[in-house]
C-alpha cells in the first residue's frame, strides 16, 4: 500500500510538471545517496511560507510551486535536515543534483543565480564545511 501511494504520488507530480506554465515554478532533481524517502520544501510566497511535500523515489523527485516574486526553495529530508537551496521563480524549471554526502557538491541548471550559487558552494567547500568563521569572513 505504501509503494503504491509513493508511485500515485510520483505520477501526480509528473503530470503536473507536464502541464506547467508561466504562472509556476518546476524543480527537478536527484539527490545521489538518498535512496527513497519524503521531501519537504519551504518558500516564501506573497505573505506567508510555504510547505511543500513530495516524494524522493530512488533519489528522483519533482515539484511544481507558485511564487508572486523570485524564491528560495529549501530541501530537507525526512528528519529535517537541509539538503539544498534553489532560487526560483515563475515561468522557471530549475534542474538540480545534489551530493547527500557532501551538500556543497552541487550542480543547478535554469537559471544564472542559482548556476553561480552551485560554483560558489563548490569552490567554497573547505571553508564552508570547516565552520571556521575567520576563513569564511574573508
Amino acid at each position: 500500500m505504501k509503494k503504491l501511494a509513493l508511485l500515485l504520488n510520483l505520477i501526480f507530480s509528473l503530470l503536473i510538471v507536464s502541464c506547467g506554465d508561466n504562472s509556476e515554478f518546476r524543480i527537478a532533481g536527484t539527490i545521489e545517496g538518498l535512496g527513497t524517502q519524503n521531501l519537504w520544501l519551504y518558500y516564501y510566497a506573497g505573505d506567508a511560507v510555504r510547505t511543500q511535500n513530495t516524494i524522493l523515489l530512488d533519489g528522483k523527485f519533482s515539484v511544481v510551486g507558485y511564487a508572486e516574486e523570485p524564491t528560495i526553495v529549501e530541501i530537507y529530508s525526512t528528519n529535517k535536515v537541509l539538503l539544498g537551496r534553489i532560487l526560483v521563480e515563475n515561468g522557471q524549471t530549475v534542474d538540480c543534483i545534489i551530493d547527500n554526502a557532501n551538500r556543497y557538491n552541487v550542480a543547478y541548471d535554469g537559471n544564472e543565480v542559482s548556476a553561480q550559487w552551485a560554483e560558489f558552494l563548490k569552490e567554497n567547500a573547505s571553508v564552508l564545511s570547516s565552520k571556521d568563521n575567520d576563513a569564511s569572513n574573508k
